[in-house]
């Protein structure tokens, strides 16, 4: 168990490392542009989603994700669901996902993702997470942290010193920074 825990926290690692990203300026959503969401597969191996389908609104668009994978996608705006299945199982009213969220509204711009991980206690989880797009300010960049590691509550280090309050599992945090290299823990 411990190597799994230390996998889906070298996972979120990337994921939060990953996250700083460049402020631009952002113009307004057109009424024709379309909503992005990602769909991230964060739940170790051996906790009964080593191999999944991924459907939304029941049309398969991520065939056999694997632990650790990441599927971008486009939509136009309107209600989504996400619903993970074991490999081969297509939706249907006998089938039961292993994991879905409750339906979500992609409004034009949208940028979402969906990580399946694992909570403090090992059970799996779909969390929604609302990526950060808006310019974060002259000469400033956005860092967003996510905890979807099989842990209890966390706490970010930001260049050694905490910065973040201890974050609950399936919590996000987001700061605006200078630009600049920082060490995250």
């Amino acid at each position: 168990m411990r190597t799994s825990r230390k996998l889906v926290l070298v996972v979120v690692t990337s994921l939060a490392i990953s996250s700083i990203q460049v402020a631009q300026a952002r113009p307004k959503a057109k009424a024709n542009d379309l909503a992005n969401y990602s769909i991230v597969h964060a739940i170790p191996t051996g906790f009964g989603a080593d191999v999944v389908d991924v459907y939304a609104n029941n049309s398969l668009v991520f065939d056999n994700a694997t632990p650790g994978s990441i599927k971008s996608l486009t939509a136009p705006r309107g209600s989504v669901t996400i619903s993970f299945y074991a490999n081969g199982v297509i939706p249907g009213p006998t089938t039961t996902p292993l994991l879905s969220a409750s339906p979500v509204y992609l409004a034009n711009g949208n940028n979402i993702s969906f990580v399946a991980h694992l909570t403090a206690d090992e059970k799996p989880k779909l969390s929604l997470f609302k990526n950060m797009l808006t310019e974060a300010g002259s000469k400033r960049s956005w860092l967003e942290i996510r905890h979807a590691a099989a842990a209890p509550a966390l706490q970010i280090r930001l260049n050694g010193a905490p910065k973040f309050v201890p974050l609950l599992n399936g919590m996000e945090r987001k700061r605006s920074l200078t630009f600049g290299n920082y060490s995250v823990d």
